[in-house]
């Protein structure tokens, strides 16, 4: 079954410490300008990790439109449920270079097998895909 699904890009603004805003009331009213329609604003003190966004690299838009990979973290991983995601984003060999908290080998390992994932995703037939099927 085919799905078709819009990109509808959601931002959120990360913007001080919740003190600040207590301590300044003129802040809570600026604050909701900075909300339009699509953007969140929130503080720092918000901010705590997604245990199922464990494995999500940090990726920037570029004027040309691609995406490059700035860093992956310890937890990333390859598979068939965001292989397709993954072959559109440029540099994640850089990115795994750079993970000072990974492995060497296993750093090595991903390099390694990035080119096989990247060319799965351009196969027309991939056979069963198995969502729980990471490396």
């Amino acid at each position: 079954m085919k799905r078709h699904l819009t990109f509808n890009p959601q931002f959120v603004l990360i913007y001080g410490r919740r003190r600040e805003f207590d301590e300044r009331p003129e802040l809570k009213r600026l604050r909701k300008q900075w909300e339009p329609p699509g953007q969140v604003v929130m503080t720092f003190d918000r901010l705590t990790p997604a245990r199922n966004c464990s494995w999500y690299p940090t990726v920037t838009k570029r004027a040309d439109q691609k995406y490059r990979a700035l860093a992956v973290p310890p937890t990333f991983k390859l598979g068939p449920a965001f292989a397709k995601d993954f072959a559109m984003i440029e540099g994640i060999p850089e990115a795994l270079e750079r993970n000072a908290w990974m492995s060497k080998e296993r750093r090595a390992f991903l390099i390694s097998r990035l080119p096989y994932w990247n060319e799965w995703s351009r196969q027309a037939e991939k056979g069963i895909v198995v969502s729980n099927s990471w490396e």
